[in-house]
């Protein structure tokens, strides 16, 4: 369809600027072209979808025609939409209890941590205890309390992963549906491009919602439980040791910045590992939509090869990547 457009738009500025040159008067240079594209029989009447190059006008292309060299196509102004946290928590709304229920089990399981910390410090201060008799009861208590707290840190993990999983999930259908929607709403020219071919399109839309789904139910999970652990873990400190929790406080704003480091530097170093992935999944994905004219032209080891050329970039970005950060963090 898209090459008919754009034969149709040649041979209508050939028959422009011909009609230009054979008359002086610039109104029958639209007058003269009259030459038919799709004809039908008399006897059957013409087509609707008979049209002539004559019945197309220089609006139907946006084609400027002031001067008959420089003819153009004018692109229309498009400007997407910015995406944000609270566009896509207004998606999540209809599973909002699951969202409650999840960080009830996200503020339990954090808390739990900072409290595993505190009974395993108070068991290796009871060794030193110079009575046996008290060591055993003082252990055989907390060794009970243990028990207690890995079956309660049991069930509130699974209600922290069971509901927030169901959240993600059902975000990343909505994601997934409106995602095809607008890819199918697109016009026919657009999937002519390389980076929008079927295979490309069906990984951007496997890749782009789990990210979504991360974003929302994992994101949303890790920092309820870090803030709940956070919380209960200053609590504590300060209550026990009010000097040595405002040092920890003091050192905590750098480990912070070095982990934020890290993950920048990593992420510039690895590049487009995304954009090499989706080439060789287009490449996979042709293959296999195409595995009768791969076959018939004996062209299988042709392919593995391309294919395996494709995953050489991402093989070694990532590589390196791990020996860098296995050897920085060996050296610290």
């Amino acid at each position: 369809y898209a090459k008919l457009i754009r034969m149709q738009e040649q041979a209508h500025e050939a028959a422009l600027i011909n009609a230009r040159k054979s008359s002086a008067r610039p109104s029958s240079a639209r007058n003269s072209v009259s030459s038919p594209i799709i004809t039908r029989n008399s006897s059957y009447g013409r087509s609707p979808y008979s049209r002539r190059l004559s019945d197309f006008s220089a609006s139907d292309f946006s084609l400027s025609i002031h001067d008959p060299g420089h003819h153009r196509m004018e692109k229309l102004a498009f400007r997407a939409q910015a995406s944000s946290f609270w566009r896509l928590a207004k998606m999540n709304s209809p599973e909002w209890g699951y969202a409650l229920v999840g960080s009830v089990g996200s503020m339990v399981c954090g808390s739990f941590s900072a409290i595993f910390a505190y009974i395993l410090s108070a068991v290796l201060s009871i060794y030193y205890a110079p009575e046996p008799g008290y060591m055993k009861r003082e252990i055989g208590k907390y060794c009970y309390l243990l028990i207690g707290m890995s079956s309660a840190a049991l069930l509130f993990n699974t209600v922290q992963h069971l509901f927030w999983d169901t959240v993600g999930e059902n975000l990343t259908k909505r994601v997934r549906e409106k995602m095809l929607a607008s890819v199918l709403r697109n016009e026919i020219a657009w999937f002519d491009a390389e980076e929008n071919a079927s295979a490309r399109i069906a990984a951007r839309l496997a890749l782009d919602a789990h990210n979504v789904r991360s974003a929302i139910g994992d994101r949303i999970s890790v920092i309820v439980q870090n803030s709940a652990l956070m919380l209960v873990a200053c609590t504590a400190g300060f209550v026990l040791q009010w000097r040595l929790a405002l040092v920890l406080l003091a050192v905590f704003p750098l480990v912070v910045g070095a982990t934020v480091l890290q993950k920048m530097f990593m992420k510039g170093f690895s590049g487009d590992l995304e954009g090499a992935h989706a080439r060789a999944t287009q490449i996979a994905g042709e293959a296999v939509a195409n595995v009768r004219t791969v076959a018939a032209f004996n062209s299988e080891a042709k392919i593995t090869r391309l294919f395996e050329a494709n995953l050489q970039r991402p093989l070694r970005r990532c590589f390196w990547k791990g020996q860098i950060a296995g050897s920085g963090y060996g050296v610290a």
